[in-house]
């Protein structure tokens, strides 16, 4: 697999059930639009270093009401990374 390839839930799980991984969906429930914010301030950096910072902001609020529109519940993160984990056999 490359790295820093951005798979869809369902290729995590066809990866997991021919691995024999266990998939484990974690979230982090923010709770107010205001935290969410905060937390994307600090952890967009990528996302938000090549505009303006005026505009970072906006860059977010657009990201999370996007983000909201897909099926998600407005206030919480949901995490889309695959950690491996070596265990002895």
């Amino acid at each position: 697999m490359a790295p820093y390839v951005h798979y869809t839930p369902q290729a995590y799980r066809q990866m997991a059930a021919a691995s024999k991984l266990d998939i484990e969906d974690t979230a982090w429930n923010l709770e107010t639009r205001e935290a969410f914010v905060s937390f994307a301030e600090t952890t967009f950096v990528e996302w938000t270093r090549c505009i303006p910072h005026d505009q970072h902001i906006a860059f977010i609020n657009d990201v999370l009401d996007n983000y909201a529109r897909i099926g998600n519940e407005p206030n919480v993160f949901r995490f889309y990374q695959m950690v491996v984990v070596l265990r002895p056999a």
